[in-house]
């Protein structure tokens, strides 16, 4: 582990430098005490007002990763089927170590050098980067079409549901329904006649409720030629309702209900636009909702991340919570979020959405000004990997800099590190490798 600028000209600090070198030698990573640009994933994800609110976020976020990462980690496999696991673990350049970097105007610490999973749908972490990156292209959508005269309504589509159902076979029913219902001659003619509509935006999503089991439904946004008025939009619903319900029966669902299986709003047209459609569909907002006490939570419609939260109680992965956010996992593995409908983002000058794992290891723009703290050996990451101290290792890091000033030891930083690499029954062999699940990349 390697410290931070006052110990250059320690020669007794320098002997050990010397011995890490092969590691981190000053052409790679530039000398210690050199000041970096860069921007913390963290303060990217809009929690810098209230700095408990992020450190609880934080501890939250990783909680919630590790845990998925247990769920759906697949004993004695060479690789994992969900890039979860390795989130956040595995790093960037094989030949660098794992850094640790700290803001001094924030007071905030990080580590650098790491890949990110990019699963909107098993990563709590990179769910937030990645829904964030994608309302933020959603809301461009939203303006371009104003400023071209365009008119955007909501569509909501959901499909009968019951305890047991298999949550990937309604997943390819559904998707089926919504393209027939868009496509399908009949259907096709009435909206060209009646709804023209220019292109659509839809999102994905899911909950769960032990009385009803998984719940999948569609949050579309229609760009259309012309605005609406309230009479015209009851009226609408009622013949889409009428023609999704005969989809949904020839798939195979059953038929929905007319109070719940289609919802239809058109808003006017102005600044609150964006902000009323993106408020019902749950990009971001869900995680949130996942970091609250288990009493608050609605039971009877539980998002992804409050299962995942209820997991973190249960004793074993087979429990029940862990095995439903397993199966919901396994059936969302390769799904898309948001799918514009194509032509749309050409049609509105708009660039095509990134893939979400370029998205979650997207580089920062430069903001401040931060210090190339630690570098970590490899026997040192992994350790703080193995205990799952690393999100405590970094309010450590933060404290001692609060403490004594950008010039500190990072006494209880290092002890702490020393303490867990020391504890009983931890000591590892020289010959030995390290497990599967942290197998990292030379």
């Amino acid at each position: 582990m390697q410290i931070n600028p006052k110990y250059q000209n320690n020669p007794a600090f320098n002997k050990a430098l010397s011995a890490y070198s092969e590691v981190t030698s000053a052409k790679k990573s530039g000398g210690l005490g050199t000041i970096t640009k860069f921007c913390s994933n963290q303060s990217q994800q809009g929690l810098q007002q209230d700095e408990a609110k992020y450190k609880e976020y934080r501890k939250q976020t990783q909680q919630l990763k590790e845990r998925a990462g247990q769920i759906l980690y697949t004993p004695n496999s060479k690789k994992q089927d969900f890039r979860v696991c390795n989130c956040g673990k595995l790093r960037i350049d094989k030949e660098m170590p794992v850094d640790v970097r700290y803001d001094s105007d924030k007071n905030r610490a990080s580590f650098g050098n790491l890949q990110y999973c990019g699963s909107v749908w098993t990563c709590p972490d990179c769910s937030k980067k990645v829904s964030l990156a994608k309302k933020e292209l959603v809301a461009e959508a939203v303006t371009s079409a104003n400023a071209k005269g365009m008119h955007v309504a909501m569509l909501t589509l959901t499909i009968p549901h019951y305890l047991g159902d298999d949550l990937k076979d309604l997943l390819t029913k559904m998707k089926k329904a919504k393209n027939y219902l868009f496509t399908n001659r009949n259907s096709r003619e009435w909206f060209a006649d009646q709804f023209p509509i220019v292109g659509e935006i839809t999102a994905t999503e899911v909950k769960y409720s032990d009385r009803n089991g998984f719940h999948p439904h569609l949050h579309i946004l229609l760009f259309l030629n012309r605005e609406y008025q309230k009479e015209d939009i009851q009226r609408i619903e009622n013949d889409i309702y009428e023609f999704w319900a005969e989809k949904c029966v020839k798939q195979g669902l059953g038929m929905p209900s007319r109070k719940h299986g289609i919802d239809l709003k058109m808003e006017k047209t102005g600044e609150k636009t964006f902000a009323s459609y993106i408020a019902k569909w749950g990009l971001a907002s869900e995680l949130t909702q996942s970091h609250m006490k288990i009493g608050n939570k609605n039971m009877s419609s539980l998002t992804m991340w409050e299962v995942l939260d209820l997991a973190q109680m249960e004793t074993s992965t087979s429990d029940k919570y862990s095995r439903i956010f397993r199966t919901y996992a396994r059936a969302f593995k390769g799904a898309r979020q948001i799918r514009p409908s194509n032509g749309l983002l050409e049609l509105l000058g708009l660039k095509n959405i990134e893939e979400d794992e370029d998205l979650a290891n997207e580089k920062e723009e430069e903001s401040s000004q931060v210090y190339d703290a630690l570098f970590l050996s490899e026997q040192d990451w992994w350790t703080l990997c193995y205990h799952k101290k690393r999100v405590e290792f970094l309010e450590l890091v933060e404290s001692d800099f609060l403490r004594d000033g950008i010039q500190s030891e990072l006494k209880s930083a290092r002890d702490f590190l020393f303490g867990l690499k020391n504890a009983p029954r931890f000591s590892r062999g020289r010959g030995e490798g390290f497990p599967p699940l942290m197998n990292f990349q030379k």
